[in-house]
């Protein structure tokens, strides 16, 4: 199906549901000084947790394809948004190391179950150009989160005011995602026996990003503690 038979419409709700996957990203970075003194956390006590929300994101790509078989696309969206929503909650409730332990994890398989569903039905009926047009949406997400942490943060306000914004944003979109479900209500992706006997097998090139992205946040947090 080409882009021209999407309706406008539709193109705008995908776009939604991806500014929604920057939303909760910017959080650690904006407010980790923060939310470290309220958990009493050290430091680097953040490249942990960035690992464990990685770890279940990329966990989120292995159990797509078997759930593909039974579910369609509106399921993955809608579960997957509610395990954000979920997760962002735990965030901003807990104090101890529990709470946060599940808030990434949530956080981590909820935004990677939602990333690999709508990428999957953009690249179905979305063009290239359009594709890469969807993928700056993400970016508007983080950049809007790091505005409302830094404005949740400001006088006497706490960071977990910050939070219930994003999770208030999250449940308007969620919302909007059960209501246009149906629009989305198709099987989420067809796999033939070949086909699956292949996405099973795992190479050392899978690797090669979470490795470079392991690398990349120990050089950022290192450096931070140098200001």
């Amino acid at each position: 199906m080409s882009t021209r038979r999407i309706s406008t419409f539709l193109i705008f709700i995908v776009f939604i549901i991806y500014i929604s996957l920057g939303l909760p990203d910017s959080i650690m970075g904006s407010a980790w000084p923060a939310i470290r003194q309220t958990y009493s956390y050290p430091v680097d006590m953040i490249g942990i947790l960035g690992a464990i929300q990685l770890g279940f994101s990329f966990s989120s790509t292995l159990v797509y394809p078997k759930l593909a078989r039974h579910w369609t696309l509106d399921k993955f969206i809608i579960f997957s948004t509610i395990l954000t929503v979920v997760g962002l909650i735990a965030l901003g409730a807990g104090k101890t190391f529990w709470p946060m332990f599940i808030s990434c994890v949530l956080l981590g398989f909820g935004q990677g179950s939602v990333d690999i569903a709508i990428n999957d039905f953009s690249a179905k009926y979305f063009s290239n150009s359009l594709m890469n047009f969807l993928h700056g949406f993400y970016g508007i997400g983080v950049m809007a989160s790091s505005f409302i942490m830094t404005f949740s943060m400001q006088g006497n306000n706490k960071w977990q005011l910050g939070v219930w914004i994003i999770t208030l944003s999250q449940i308007l979109i969620l919302m909007l995602c059960f209501a246009t479900r149906n629009r989305f209500k198709e099987k989420a992706e067809s796999h033939t026996k070949e086909h699956s006997i292949k996405e099973q097998k795992l190479n050392f090139k899978y690797f090669i990003l979470p490795l470079f992205y392991f690398f990349l946040r120990h050089r950022t947090y290192h450096r931070s503690l140098l200001f």
